[in-house]
């Protein structure tokens, strides 16, 4: 069962809020919880903020339609690679 685990303080997303402001469309990635973004991608659909089901590594969107992309929670590049690089044994599997 997937279930929340981190989200943003109030005071942060007011502050990304206030930095966005004037932007269109703003393109949420991990949004979770959040409804902050016009669109709001989830690998992961478990909550009503979530609009697109989609993978942060293959987004279905075209190249240039955000005017900004946010990502929640700000994943490490450490993070990113332990979670979604192949461990040993697909790397060494033989399609």
């Amino acid at each position: 069962m997937i279930r929340a685990n981190w989200q943003w303080t109030k005071d942060i997303e007011a502050e990304i809020l206030n930095e966005i402001k004037g932007f269109y469309p703003v393109v949420h990635v991990c949004s979770g919880n959040s409804w902050i973004g016009d669109v709001r991608l989830d690998r992961w659909i478990y909550t009503k903020a979530v609009n697109v089901k989609g993978d942060m590594r293959y987004l279905p969107i075209k190249s240039g339609t955000a005017a900004v992309v946010i990502t929640d929670p700000p994943y490490s590049e450490k993070r990113y690679e332990k979670q979604y690089q192949p461990s040993k044994t697909t790397k060494n599997k033989q399609h």
